[in-house]
């Protein structure tokens, strides 16, 4: 016996019409209109919205689920994936799901809201409010600490803590290299994600403190936030780009057993959330000058990396910006080889102010870099090991 599906609706004067659903199309536009998560971004939360995304961290935290779930990202267990630029995306999506079905068991009308920190607002009042007030008043009228703000860590010994450290300038060169990663000709999944890697991990540093350390990153609660943000970058991208193909969409999420690359592509359908807006906006300069830094190895600590341009004229060297550089943390045991990755940074604003072309500088006599960890601390120029130094012209604009 065949089966028809009916939809639901009201007439003019309030009875209920019912029609058939004419295909299973139909059927997933109206269940998209009615069950579909929206993440917004978390300075546009209503006060109602904010208190019950505080009220059910608190209790998935009083719970143990939260702490279970932060130690999937670094200590205790390590399943991160950070060395492939795939599985770099799509375990996170999948993670950054996994806490909001935590959070929605709690109260079903939470979401996880996205932290975007490249919004101008963001270099001008660094973290949203939300995030950054220690306290707030619970509805019952009493004064608690805020659970967006701190969360213990894996052994319950203490808080996480923040401590930034050139946070606006890491965010600047966030912005830039998003620009980058959106506006380049970046045609491929694989291609995206070693794209948005450093971005990623240059927010990682600038907040510094637990939030700069791998291992204990995923305990502060403005990294789902901070991920949220990622994982809206990568929608961004696919608006725009056609279904990626490859034998990496049977890779495995490690820790998530089963999932797959594929299971998580098509978020909206497979995942049932969205975005309130996937809009970014490339603002002038749209020529850019990238410094690349290739194959360089992944240390163990995180970095903040001061680049400077040697001025020809005087043979003085000018400051070109920061970036971050997010340290993979304790690996022992958990990795058999040496991680690789690209770095990029944008120099086009120093080039201009210099009033020099890419063209002139050759990155390897002209180009050099100052680093320190996340406390401020000068180190040698020997923790940041890679093969060479090239200089991309290119334009960035969202196609």
């Amino acid at each position: 016996m065949s089966q028809i599906l009916f939809e639901f609706h009201l007439d003019k004067t309030g009875k209920n019409l019912f029609y058939p659903i004419s295909s299973l199309s139909n059927l997933m536009s109206l269940t998209k209109n009615y069950f579909m998560i929206k993440r917004k971004e978390i300075r546009s939360l209503e006060p109602s919205e904010l208190m019950d995304l505080r009220m059910a961290m608190i209790a998935f935290q009083d719970s143990g689920g939260y702490y279970e779930l932060a130690g999937y990202h670094g200590l205790p267990k390590h399943y991160c994936p950070h060395q492939d630029p795939v599985l770099f995306l799509a375990w996170h999506r999948y993670y950054i799901y996994k806490f909001e079905q935590g959070l929605r068991e709690i109260n079903s009308n939470v979401s996880l809201p996205y932290w975007d920190w490249t919004n101008k607002a963001t270099f001008a009042n660094s973290i949203a409010p939300a995030h950054a007030d220690q306290t707030f008043i619970d509805p019952t009228g009493t004064k608690r600490d805020n659970p967006l703000y701190s969360s213990d860590i894996y052994d319950k010994t203490r808080k996480t803590n923040r401590k930034p450290l050139q946070l606006r300038g890491s965010l600047i060169s966030a912005r830039s290299l998003v620009d980058f990663a959106l506006g380049n000709k970046t045609p491929t999944l694989p291609a995206i994600g070693r794209k948005l890697l450093p971005p990623h991990g240059s927010v990682h540093t600038g907040v510094g403190g637990d939030f700069s350390n791998s291992d204990l990153a995923a305990y502060d609660p403005l990294f789902w936030s901070h991920h949220a943000n990622v994982d809206r970058q990568w929608a961004i991208w696919q608006s725009h780009n056609p279904d990626p193909a490859g034998q990496f969409l049977e890779d495995e999420l490690r820790g998530f057993n089963g999932v797959r690359v594929r299971n998580v592509v098509q978020y909206q359908t497979l995942l049932g959330y969205e975005y309130d807006n996937l809009t970014y906006v490339i603002e002038p300069p749209h020529h850019r000058v990238i410094l690349q830094i290739n194959g360089a190895n992944m240390p163990m600590q995180s970095l903040i990396v001061e680049v400077f341009l040697q001025q020809i004229d005087n043979n003085k060297k000018v400051s070109a910006g920061i970036f971050g550089i997010f340290g993979m943390g304790d690996m022992t045991g958990h990795m058999h080889h040496q991680m690789l990755f690209d770095q990029y940074h944008d120099i086009t604003e120093a080039l201009n102010r210099l009033d020099l072309h890419a063209k002139n500088i050759d990155p390897q006599k002209d180009v050099s870099f100052e680093i320190r960890d996340t406390h401020g601390n000068l180190l040698t120029n020997e923790i940041l090991k890679y093969n060479n130094l090239t200089i991309e012209e290119t334009t960035v604009e969202l196609r």
